[in-house]
This record gives C-alpha cells, sequence and structure tokens, in this order.
C-alpha cells in the first residue's frame, strides 16, 4: 500500500467538518492517564494533566525489572496544529506535525524520519487505546500496533 493510500484512508476515516473535529486550541486530554500493554515486554505509557498549554508523556518498555527502552513525549500546539515531539533514549528530538486530529483520531507524521514516520492515536473506549508506528522500509509500508488498556497511575505515595 502506498503513503498516499494510507494517509487518503485515515482522511477518508476521520470526522467530517462539523462532526467531532478538535478545536484549534484544544489538546487530546483523553491521552492523558496511565496506559499499559503486556505481553513480552510490558510496555507504559504515561500521559500528564495538560500544562502550560502542552501534554507531557513518559513511554517504557521492560522486560522483567529492566528497561528495554524508554523515550520522553510532549504534544503542543503550533499555530493551527498539534505536533508531537519524541525524544528516544540516546537520540535528538524529532518533531511529527499532526496530519490528522479529532476527538477520535490523531495522526502525526514526519515523511524525513527514518522509522516510523507516522504516529497514530485512537481511543478504542474510555478504557482502551490503539496506538500505531509505520513508516517506510525497504520499500514497503511496515507497521506495529499497540494496544494499550488503562491502568491505575502509581500514587505519589507510593514511591516515597
Amino acid at each position: 500500500m502506498t503513503r498516499a493510500v494510507v494517509v487518503a484512508m485515515l482522511l477518508a476515516l476521520s470526522p467530517k467538518p462539523g462532526s467531532s473535529q478538535t478545536p484549534p486550541d484544544r489538546l487530546p486530554t483523553w491521552l492523558v492517564g496511565c496506559w499499559e500493554r503486556r505481553g513480552t515486554l510490558v510496555i507504559e505509557e504515561r500521559w500528564l494533566p495538560a500544562r502550560g498549554g502542552m501534554l507531557f508523556g513518559v513511554s517504557v518498555s521492560a522486560r522483567g525489572d529492566q528497561a528495554v527502552s524508554w523515550e520522553f513525549l510532549r504534544i503542543e500546539r503550533n499555530r493551527d496544529r498539534l505536533v508531537y515531539h519524541a525524544v528516544p533514549a540516546g537520540q535528538l528530538p524529532t518533531a511529527f506535525p499532526a496530519i490528522v486530529e479529532s476527538d477520535t483520531l490523531l495522526v502525526f507524521e514526519n515523511l524525513d524520519h527514518d522509522f516510523p514516520d507516522r504516529i497514530i492515536y485512537r481511543p478504542k473506549a474510555a478504557d482502551s487505546l490503539h496506538a500505531r508506528i509505520e513508516g517506510t522500509v525497504r520499500d514497503s509500508l511496515r507497521g506495529i500496533d499497540f494496544r494499550f488498556q488503562r491502568v491505575a497511575c502509581p500514587s505519589s505515595e507510593a514511591t516515597r
């Protein structure tokens, strides 16, 4: 499937103007909270409530007690569009401007990035979230799906 076909499909699935489009000054607060995917790796993604017009998050992948990978995340509005900033362990920050944003779908894209060049978030219910990263590898579209469940966030009392 070509990139143009994928983007056309995502745009077709996004809400039509006048429906549940995200207002230009709003952030996707439905991301806020603690999300977890259990499997060979446990992947945790945590998003803090909006502060200063931004959402801040962190993602950690662990095998047992060993962190395998981690990254710091930030979503902010830059003029009229959201921008997702990712800072994976040991790498420089990368910005992914939104190409689709609504209350039911976020698609961020940076075609100059290696992999992924697209990051997609879609809430499935109050307690589940579907995330996907994708991009072109050797002229073929590849993707990885992450199905998260909402979990209770650790309290600050538990870390004292």
